[in-house]
């Protein structure tokens, strides 16, 4: 029932302001999601309510619908979500196109700015689009492990902590690969799980390796945003770990990804849909 507080109160919050405030309601699942979003709502006609984790944010909308609230929808992370099969019934409930928020952004042609921001022009050859094209390749495959990896913990319950990881400790800087046996590992290691069969999760991995899954379902953004920190440095750019760190990258990425990128993405469309059908609220500005 604890559990339960954090999203009961958030609730009883959208509530109350409802009777000041007659527009559409966004629940998003943290303060990074809410600075990118706001950059694209109508705030006279939507406001965004942080949930502060993503199943908070799911059990604040099953709240709200089981009241019979109208006037508000959610987003969250695809994470794992499409390619375990996990399907959701609401008609308010919206998930990311890719993994999560960032690796939608860098899906998108922000990446290209960052690329002309932070990039050394001695060091990439081809067209702008080519070299995006081939920087985008390199992240995924250098990632894609890691996310393998992410989504055995999750099926098995491992609970492997990723948090604070050093990258350069499994990743070659010289040209961005991956030891998989390494990030085993210190994976392991960083979550106090020494009884782990690393063999054995290796085995997974490479197993997964071999299946013609959707990679931008698979890499996580914040993995994909530390490879590219770290090409910046020597690959693809000659800048500092401070100039390049990931905590500068991601917010450069936010702030370079703007309503015409989003436009693009199937959440916009159906968030438009949602707008259609659920009138008098919207979402974004009228045209």
């Amino acid at each position: 029932m604890r559990e339960l507080l954090g999203p009961n109160i958030k609730a009883n919050e959208i509530r109350m302001q409802r009777q000041i405030f007659k527009g559409s309601f966004m629940i998003v699942e943290g303060k990074t999601d809410s600075n990118l979003f706001e950059n694209f709502v109508d705030n006279k006609l939507c406001e965004i309510i942080i949930a502060e984790g993503k199943e908070n944010a799911v059990k604040i909308l099953e709240i709200l619908e089981e009241d019979g609230f109208g006037g508000f929808l959610a987003i969250i992370d695809n994470d794992f979500r499409e390619v375990d099969g996990i399907s959701h019934e609401s008609l308010n409930l919206f998930l990311t196109d890719t993994h999560d928020v960032e690796s939608m952004i860098l899906k998108s042609p922000t990446l290209e700015k960052i690329i002309n921001e932070f990039g050394s022009p001695d060091k990439l050859t081809g067209t702008k689009n080519e070299i995006g094209k081939e920087i985008r390749r390199k992240m995924l495959k250098c990632s894609k492990p890691i996310g393998h990896l992410r989504w055995i913990s999750l099926k098995r319950n491992l609970e492997l902590d990723f948090k604070d990881l050093k990258f350069s400790k499994f990743i070659k800087k010289d040209e961005l690969t991956i030891d998989i046996g390494v990030l085993i590992k210190k994976v392991k290691d960083n979550s106090n799980k020494h009884e782990i069969d690393e063999n054995e999760i290796k085995r997974e991995i490479d197993e997964l390796q071999g299946k013609k899954i959707n990679p931008w379902l698979i890499c996580c953004g914040h993995d994909m945003v530390w490879i590219l920190s770290i090409g910046l440095m020597k690959l693809w750019g000659s800048n500092n770990t401070g100039e390049v760190n990931p905590d500068i990258l991601e917010k450069a990425l936010r702030l370079g990804y703007d309503l015409r990128f989003f436009r693009e993405t199937k959440l916009y469309e159906s968030m438009c849909k949602w707008e259609e059908t659920n009138s008098p609220y919207l979402v974004f500005p009228k045209q």
